[in-house]
């Protein structure tokens, strides 16, 4: 490189520097440099089959979600004493495929299951009981 082109190649330098300055762009990247990989997840309970949100570990919800309510489970107590006369799940029954398009077709009817009966069958399922997990 030739002697007479220095001033122009340090004054493109300090432009381009100039200008990286003042925009900030440096920041981001100087953040993403410094950073470690995001932790996306953690072990649950010591138990590395199970993982949680690293805020939530320890089985504290992220969020509040009234007094009294420290977990999943006290929020679905809570749910399923105040709505336990009103629809919580609504299902149709499966008639088959359309052949040419490929869509599943349903009855209209929507059959709906109560809170009060989604309570009845998850405390089933978590006894093991009938028609439950065991």
């Amino acid at each position: 490189m030739s002697v007479a082109l220095l001033p122009l190649k340090l004054l493109l330098l300090a432009l381009d520097f100039l200008i990286m300055a003042l925009t900030f762009g440096w920041v981001k990247a100087l953040k993403k440099l410094l950073s470690g990989p995001p932790v996306r997840s953690v072990p649950a309970y010591d138990d590395p089959t199970h993982r949680t949100h690293p805020e939530s570990a320890g089985g504290k919800l992220l969020s509040d979600a009234g007094p009294g309510i420290e977990s999943v489970y006290d929020l679905s107590k809570k749910c399923f004493a105040t709505y336990a006369s009103r629809n919580a799940m609504g299902a149709r029954v499966f008639k088959g495929w359309k052949v040419p398009k490929k869509v599943k077709e349903f009855e209209p009817e929507i059959q709906w299951k109560t809170y009060g009966q989604v309570e009845k069958e998850v405390l089933k399922f978590g006894a093991g009981g009938p028609r439950g997990g065991g």
